[in-house]
C-alpha cells in the first residue's frame, strides 16, 4: 500500500492503534485525566504529530496512542505532515520508538515483569548489544541488564504471573534481595522449585511465598548463619533407595496437605514426636 502525501487527508477509520504501540492494551477514557484530554482535543488540533505504520489495508499509530483514542470521534480526517507522521518501519524500530516515548510512564505505572518483557523484546532484536540498545531507551546497561537477567531467572510464566499479581518489587533492600523479584531470580532456582513456590503463592498468598523463600534462603546459606542463633541440620535421601524415596515422596504430601514446606513439616513432626517420648517418660 503507498502511503499517502504530506498534506493528504487521510479517513480516520483507515487507522487503529497497533500493537507494537508498548501501551496496545491499556483501557482508554476511564480516567478523569482521559475524559479531560478528550475534552480538549474535542475543540483543539492535535499539537504533536501522532506516527503511524502501514499495516495490511490501514495504518497502526505506534506513537500517540492517546491523542488517536481521544480525537478520533471528533473528526472524520487526519492530515498526513499535520496530525501524523507516517513511516514505513518494521515492527521492532516502532516498538522500540513506542517504549522510549513512554519509559517514563513505563517506569512508574507498570509491573516490572511486563516492563521488562518489553525490553527484551526490543533487546531481542538488537544482536545482544546491551550497551548499544540501552543507550538508544536511554536507560543505563546495568539496569538493563538487571532487567534481563530477571527473566532469564523467572522462566516460569506461572511465577511471573505471581509477581504481578502480588505487585512484587522489581528490588527490595538490595539486587541480592529474595524479596523481590530480581533476588528471587538470582537464587537461580530449578524449574521444580519455582513451580513449588508458585504452587505456595497461589494457596496461601504472598506471605506464604515469603515464608517458603526464607527457609530455602535459611537453607542456602547455612555457613552463614550466626552460630549462636540457628542450629541447621540436613537430612539426605538417596534417590536410587526405594525404601527412602518412598517416605521422601509422603513426607512431601504429608506437608503439602499442611501448607507447610518439607523442613517445617520435619522440624514439627520431630517436635511432637520428642513430647511424646519426654511424656512416656515421666509416665514411667
Amino acid at each position: 500500500m503507498d502511503s499517502p502525501k504530506s498534506g493528504e487527508r487521510v479517513p480516520v477509520e483507515m487507522f487503529h492503534v497497533s500493537k507494537c504501540n508498548v501501551r496496545y492494551n491499556e483501557p482508554f477514557g476511564i480516567t478523569k485525566e482521559d475524559q479531560e484530554f478528550k475534552e480538549h482535543l474535542k475543540f483543539n488540533p492535535i499539537r504533536v504529530p501522532m506516527e503511524a505504520r502501514p499495516e495490511g489495508d490501514e495504518f497502526g499509530v505506534y506513537i500517540g496512542r492517546r491523542r488517536f483514542l481521544a480525537k478520533k470521534d471528533y473528526t472524520t480526517h487526519f492530515v498526513v505532515g499535520k496530525d501524523l507522521l507516517i513511516f514505513d518501519v518494521s515492527k521492532e524500530e516502532a516498538r522500540e520508538s513506542s517504549f522510549i516515548e513512554n519509559n517514563e510512564y513505563l517506569k512508574k505505572n507498570m509491573d516490572s515483569i511486563t516492563y521488562a518483557e518489553n525490553l527484551n523484546l526490543i533487546a531481542s532484536h538488537s544482536g545482544g548489544k546491551i550497551r548499544a540498545t540501552a543507550q538508544r531507551l536511554g536507560i543505563s546497561a546495568s539496569g538493563l541488564s538487571e532487567y534481563l537477567t530477571m527473566l532469564q531467572g523467572l522462566p516460569s510464566q506461572k511465577m511471573r504471573d505471581v509477581i504481578r499479581k502480588y505487585e512484587i518489587p522489581f528490588k527490595g533492600k538490595g539486587s541480592s534481595d529474595p524479596h523481590s523479584a530480581l533476588g528471587l531470580a538470582k537464587m537461580k532456582l530449578d524449574k521444580e522449585k519455582l513451580d513449588e513456590l508458585t504452587e505456595v503463592a497461589e494457596n496461601g498468598g504472598v506471605q506464604a511465598l515469603w515464608q517458603r523463600i526464607d527457609f530455602m534462603v535459611t537453607g542456602k546459606q547455612k555457613r552463614g548463619l550466626p552460630k549462636d542463633a540457628y542450629d541447621v541440620d540436613r537430612v539426605t535421601w538417596k534417590k536410587s533407595n526405594k525404601f527412602e524415596r518412598k517416605y521422601s515422596d509422603n513426607i512431601c504430601k504429608a506437608a503439602k496437605n499442611k501448607k507447610l514446606t518439607k523442613t517445617e513439616y520435619i522440624k514439627m513432626f520431630l517436635i511432637n514426636h520428642m513430647k511424646e517420648i519426654e511424656k512416656d517418660a515421666k509416665i514411667s
